[in-house]
């Protein structure tokens, strides 16, 4: 099956779904690009879930770095909804990916 995605950057790639047998090696030329396409549609579902904060018109709620996301919110509440708009999202792709540290700031 071949699919053509457009990333919330503009980039177009094209996605063929194929069995795996192993996994891309830790610091692999392939890597980024592939986490990109996998974690996009997470960030996507978390900005156009109006949860989290924001800095005037800049969406700040979901940070991500490499291989992390920070989930920022000025609730408990909304932040357990983004986390339940990542499982879902992520439930739709391969939730096995999704780790949950939870730090809370008073």
């Amino acid at each position: 099956m071949v699919t053509l995605s457009r990333l919330s950057d503009g980039l177009v790639v094209i996605l063929v779904a194929f069995p795996v047998s192993c996994g891309i090696r830790q610091g692999g030329i392939l890597s980024p690009l592939l986490f990109k396409i996998y974690i996009d549609s997470v960030i996507h579902a978390l900005t156009v879930s109006e949860l989290g904060c924001r800095l005037g018109d800049v969406y700040v709620g979901c940070i991500a770095y490499a291989d992390d996301i920070i989930l920022l919110s000025a609730s408990l509440v909304n932040l357990q909804k983004m986390i339940d708009v990542c499982f879902a999202q992520g439930s739709k792709l391969d939730n096995s990916l999704i780790q949950v540290n939870h730090v809370f700031l008073k």
